[in-house]
Order: structure tokens, then C-alpha cells, then sequence
């Protein structure tokens, strides 16, 4: 029903798209320049801003009273998006920052991550259709489930991250503190302008201000040597 209801009105959806993949790149790119970053870290910022929407991010959604299906209708169609507009956006703020190296999107993690969103929703779906009294236990247990998930990702990817962050700048944290908080206003700042209610606005803010950082790590690792990758993945 939900679904549906996105397809007679798409705003969400659109609003998503041109957040996370025209007006979040933009930022990163005008905001390294401002600071002055070094070249891989500005390409590392650029990427990490140009990655469509993850991180768990219908978990903080189910935690705030947001729109859980908007959520991962939007995940599901940011990554999709995905495949076309971070090679673009990379490529295109490359350019103007004078990195010329060959970027490598994977692909494959893309589907990746399709899939393990589709599959887990279709089970979830067809418990909840055929066993009801299960369903009432899951619903109750989701909450801190989903709570203790993502203390456990932060830690882990702070387990994952610790060599990659062991010489970090100030200047780059700062910089990276500042564009969640950012992505989370501009999409409450879209959805409220657009008059969506409450509950979708929490999602738009949320899902525009969380990416899925992990793919702009693989890009990162992918494209360039070591030491250098390994300097640009400081941004996400």
C-alpha cells in the first residue's frame, strides 16, 4: 500500500535523488575547497557524498518515528540510481579538482546490497502474512534489536577503521562531522517545503544525511594504490 501510495506521489523519492546526488556532492566539493583538503581527501569527501543512502539508515527511521517503507523504498532506489550518478558525480568533481585517475564502481557490492535488502523484506513479508503469532514476538523484539545493531556496526567500523584513522587531521573530522548534520537539514529542510508529514520528513532528513559509506570505501580501494586509498578513505 505504501508503495502505491510512492508511486501517485513520487516527492520522497525524488526529493532523495536530487539530495543525495546533486546537492550532497556540491557540498562536499565546495566545502573542500573552502578548507583547502588536499586532493585525495576532497575526492574521498566528494565520493562519500555522491554514495546513495545505507548505513543502516531505516534502523535510525524505526528509532524515530520515521517511515519505515519510505525508508527502504528510498535506500532500494538511491542505489539503484546509484550505478549511473556516483561514476558521474565522481567524475565530474575529479575533474574540477584535478584528479584524473581512473574511478572502479563495484557493481557487483550493488547488487549486493539490493539483494540483501529484497531478500530479508520478502521473508519479513511472508511471515508476517503467514504466522501472525511469530510476528507479534519479532515486533516486539525489533526495537532493540535494531538498537544493538547499530552500536555494533559504530563499533565495528570503528574496529575496521582504526588504521585507516590513525594519523586523521582535525581539519577532516571537522569536515566530516559536518555532513550528516548537513544532509539531515536539507532533507528535512526539501520534504517540509514540499508539505510531506512528519513521519516522512524524519525519513528524507535521514536517508539524505546517512550514506552508505562502505561503497564509497570500496571505490576508494578500488581505484587507487594503497597508501593513497588508504588516505582518501579517512573522509567516510
Amino acid at each position: 500500500e505504501v508503495l502505491r501510495g510512492l508511486l501517485k506521489r513520487p516527492e520522497p523519492l525524488l526529493l532523495g535523488v536530487v539530495g543525495q546526488f546533486l546537492v550532497m556532492p556540491l557540498y562536499a566539493y565546495s566545502l573542500s575547497r573552502l578548507v583547502s583538503l588536499p586532493k585525495p581527501l576532497a575526492l574521498g569527501l566528494v565520493i562519500t557524498c555522491s554514495a546513495p543512502g545505507g548505513g543502516g539508515g531505516y534502523l535510525y527511521s524505526l528509532l524515530l518515528g520515521g517511515d519505515v517503507t519510505l525508508a527502504i523504498s528510498m535506500t532500494l532506489v538511491s542505489t539503484v540510481v546509484a550505478a549511473a550518478a556516483m561514476p558521474l558525480s565522481s567524475a565530474f568533481y575529479g575533474h574540477l579538482l584535478g584528479v584524473h585517475a581512473a574511478l572502479h564502481v563495484p557493481f557487483v557490492k550493488i547488487l549486493g546490497t539490493l539483494l540483501f535488502i529484497a531478500i530479508p523484506i520478502s521473508l519479513g513479508m511472508l511471515v508476517k502474512l503467514r504466522l501472525p503469532a511469530l510476528t507479534r514476538v519479532l515486533l516486539t523484539l525489533i526495537r532493540p534489536f535494531s538498537f544493538v545493531l547499530i552500536v555494533g556496526g559504530i563499533f565495528m567500523a570503528y574496529q575496521m577503521g582504526a588504521s585507516i584513522l590513525a594519523h586523521v587531521q582535525p581539519q577532516i573530522v571537522a569536515v566530516g562531522v559536518t555532513v550528516p548534520l548537513f544532509g539531515l537539514m536539507l532533507g528535512l529542510c526539501m520534504a517540509w517545503g514540499v508539505g510531506l508529514p512528519l513521519a516522512q520528513r524524519k525519513t528524507v532528513g535521514i536517508e539524505v544525511g546517512v550514506q552508505n559509506s562502505l561503497l564509497a570505501l570500496a571505490v576508494m580501494q578500488l581505484s587507487f594504490r594503497r597508501a593513497e586509498a588508504d588516505y582518501a578513505s579517512q573522509a567516510p
